[in-house]
């Protein structure tokens, strides 16, 4: 009888399980749909997660969203976090790491940058510190300083430590720094003797650079630190304070006072100023403590803590006009102006050394696109940039600007001069003794650049060849020849001379060899 009622139970127990199984999956949703929750057009994920808040242990695995589902990339990297464990209110010194969602936008080591490593990444020395000194300006920043620090510094990180061959700086406490609040939180390298860290995140060399290499400022990656079974909560309350302000959707902002613009979000090199109470287009407002704005060539960050959002800005500030292939140098400092006449309203500046695009000109004045708005600057304290393209794939030289006759093609990454930027779309170029076109869109503008074999003033001989077949224009004919471009077949080409089984000439500017057995000379 006894065995008979043990068989009944364990028959029952065997039936029901999968419905409590069920049950349990269902109580613990996915890391991937809790992902799915984050806000602010996050699309890389490195999670650090720990059994218990006080453990020192912690799993570590990258997610990135492919397509617009979360993927697992690498999972089950063994990691180790604060010899505290984890805390909602980090104060310095305390051991702990902080939890929570931040950014991940610089790297830096003492090793050499990883190949294919995109964030920006500084090759650190035994003068970079890392400021720990509550009562230090320079609390929670990484300083270049060749001095002697104790005379500068109450308490300091040397960047040298053994650990930091390889770093992933982790955006805490950085927008606004409150001092006192923690410092120097980085994700970095570990050894089998690491048991745990003073407030980081460290995890295996190799695991660490396979990460490094995958994160993309474009894909805009960030950390996620909590325990496991808090996960969603941590994920809910970051995007709870994203929404304090992030909510009202705003098309402009405008400096609280006058604010830099830096380069990278590292927020340690500046490439101008605007000034408070101006307001500019916000053209990228996906980074939780950046704006992103157009500057010149390239882009620049702005710090929203220091601005407001505004609804409206006077349109005829805006730049609608295009930029030319044109630039200038600021030779100093370069005050950027809002208008030429009457009271000179000054709206913001450009750093010396820095190239800027110019959209016109008077005679005494440069008119720029200044962060979206209508600039000027004074030609005086300017130098003219040489200018010149490089395609960013192998493109078409045509004929016409029909784009449907094509004479030639230039290469990937070679350095062209431009010539003629009269037109909206193209590149007018000098091909032999006539003129092909380009299409501008398929290029990069590049200015006071190095141009291998550029073509100084060597005239055209009276000869010319016909091409019998597509010719490889090469840059050189000895050593490792260097192909950067090509005359398509029955194309007539003037030759500057002969040099040997190689004809000489002038290719879009350059100087270029082309092989005698693929022509034949006209009379």
């Amino acid at each position: 009888m006894k065995k008979s009622v043990f068989i009944y139970i364990l028959t029952l127990i065997i039936a029901i399980f999968p419905f409590f199984s069920t049950i349990t999956n269902a109580a613990t949703p996915s890391v991937e749909s809790q992902l799915s929750q984050l806000k602010g057009g996050i699309n890389q994920v490195i999670l650090a997660t720990t059994d218990k808040t006080n453990s020192r242990n912690a799993e570590i695995s990258f997610y990135q969203k492919k397509n617009g589902k979360w993927v697992k990339v690498y999972s089950r990297m063994s990691g180790v976090v604060g010899k505290n464990g984890l805390t909602s209110n980090k104060i310095e010194g305390d051991g702990k790491t902080p939890k929570g969602v931040y950014s991940l936008t610089s790297a830096f080591g003492t090793a050499t940058k990883p190949t294919g490593e995109k964030l920006p990444y500084t090759n650190t020395n035994k003068y970079y510190y890392w400021i720990d000194d509550v009562h230090s300006n320079d609390y929670n920043k990484m300083v270049y300083y060749q001095g002697n620090p104790d005379n500068r510094w109450k308490s300091y990180e040397k960047l040298t430590h053994p650990l930091y061959s390889y770093v992933v700086a982790i955006d805490y406490n950085t927008n606004p720094i409150i001092k006192g609040k923690g410092s120097a939180i980085f994700l970095h390298t570990r050894t089998t003797s690491t048991q745990y860290t003073l407030g980081c995140v460290a995890i295996y060399k190799d695991s660490l650079v396979k990460i490094m290499k995958q994160l993309d400022p474009k894909l805009n990656p960030h950390i996620i630190i909590s325990e496991k079974s808090n996960l969603n909560a941590t994920i809910l309350n970051y995007n709870k304070e994203m929404a304090t302000d992030s909510e009202k959707q705003y098309d402009f902002f405008s400096p609280t006072t006058n604010i830099p613009v830096y380069k990278q979000m590292t927020g340690d090199a500046t490439i101008g100023t605007i000034n408070k109470g101006e307001a500019f287009p916000i053209i990228e407002s996906n980074f939780i403590n950046w704006y992103k704005v157009k500057f010149g060539h390239t882009y620049g960050y702005i710090k929203k803590a220091n601005t407001k959002g505004i609804s409206t800005i006077d349109q005829s500030k805006l730049n609608k006009s295009r930029v030319l292939s044109k630039s200038f140098t600021a030779k100093n400092e370069l005050y950027v102006k809002g208008n030429i006449t009457g009271t000179q309203m000054t709206i913001g500046k450009i750093n010396k050394g820095i190239s800027y695009p110019i959209v016109n000109e008077s005679d005494y004045w440069y008119q720029i696109d200044f962060l979206g708005r209508v600039g000027y600057v004074w030609k005086a304290n300017t130098s003219l940039d040489k200018s010149y393209f490089s395609p960013k794939k192998n493109m078409n030289i045509y004929k016409q600007m029909t784009g449907d006759s094509i004479i030639g093609t230039l290469y990937n990454d070679q350095v062209f001069p431009i010539i003629d930027d009269q037109f909206v779309n193209w590149y007018k170029v000098k091909i032999g003794n006539t003129f092909g076109y380009i299409k501008k869109g398929e290029t990069e503008y590049l200015a006071n650049v190095s141009v291998p074999s550029l073509n100084n003033g060597l005239p055209n001989s009276p000869k010319k060849v016909k091409a019998i077949s597509d010719i490889y224009v090469k840059q050189n004919i000895t050593g490792n020849q260097i192909t950067f471009g090509k005359i398509m077949k029955g194309v007539e080409y003037p030759i500057i001379e002969e040099t040997g089984n190689w004809y000489k000439i002038d290719f879009v500017g350059r100087i270029g060899y082309i092989w005698k057995s693929n022509t034949i000379l006209l009379n």
